[in-house]
């Protein structure tokens, strides 16, 4: 009885949210990252809240004069910023001509990107296996020695 109530409760609230929760989930890993296009729609979804996010949290949080701005200023900077972000590629979704012409180099910079970021992980874990050492050793013995 319980379960049928419950139920009944929460199905228009799962009805009426769907949507919403559907666009959090995995902010992420819903979009190809080689189609410009397909950026530019969740630039303009949730992607720009999240987007700038990141960036506060990873550079502005670091920068020293970031913490001597007013509160003020920093509560609504990274709103504006937000909207500003999803209403630029709001108006660029709207030029295919300019997305066309964009999106051949968008994808071999995000190509370009992904295979730098890859080529780190592969580093570092070459680097933590100590991969190399030997070769290293034996250089710096050969001009010492």
């Amino acid at each position: 009885m319980f379960a049928l109530m419950f139920a009944a409760l929460v199905s228009p609230l799962a009805v009426l949210f769907a949507p919403a929760l559907h666009l959090l989930s995995g902010v992420r890993l819903q979009v190809d990252w080689t189609d410009f296009r397909s950026v530019l729609i969740w630039l303009a979804g949730v992607g720009a809240p999240y987007l700038v996010g990141q960036l506060l949290a990873y550079l502005a949080e670091n920068w020293p004069k970031w913490h001597e701005l007013p509160p003020v200023v920093k509560f609504f900077a990274p709103l504006a910023l937000s909207v500003a972000l999803a209403v630029g590629a709001t108006v660029l979704l709207q030029y295919d001509d300019i997305i066309g012409a964009i999106s051949p180099y968008w994808a071999v910079i995000i190509a370009a990107v992904l295979f730098y970021l890859g080529s780190q992980v592969a580093y570092i874990n070459a680097k933590r296996v100590g991969y190399g050492c030997w070769a290293k050793e034996k250089a710096k013995a050969e001009k010492c020695g």
